[in-house]
């Protein structure tokens, strides 16, 4: 498992970034992701820090999962928290 978020984690850090606002939905998976505006869990932080030190905004909405993947590929959100991509090939 150290070694996915180990991976998840160095993408994150060297993908070309354009966007200056992100809109991702996660589910409700506490501590990794809550619905706490004052602690949102560990792995909100950590993509919101790291993101925001290349100047980008990150506002993470907490949803059902299946609601996240469909707006995510519906194209109303830019992406979803903590998922890999034999959950949603598209």
């Amino acid at each position: 498992m150290r070694i996915l978020w180990t991976w998840i984690i160095a993408l994150l850090a060297m993908m070309p970034v354009q966007a200056q606002e992100l809109h991702i939905g996660a589910a409700y998976w506490c501590p990794y992701s809550c619905s706490d505006k004052e602690m949102p869990g560990f792995l909100t932080e950590y993509v919101t820090w790291l993101l925001a030190k290349r100047g980008v905004t990150v506002h993470v909405k907490v949803m059902p999962f299946s609601r996240a993947v469909n707006s995510a590929e519906a194209g109303i959100i830019d992406g979803v928290l903590s998922m890999v991509p034999s959950e949603a090939p598209k």
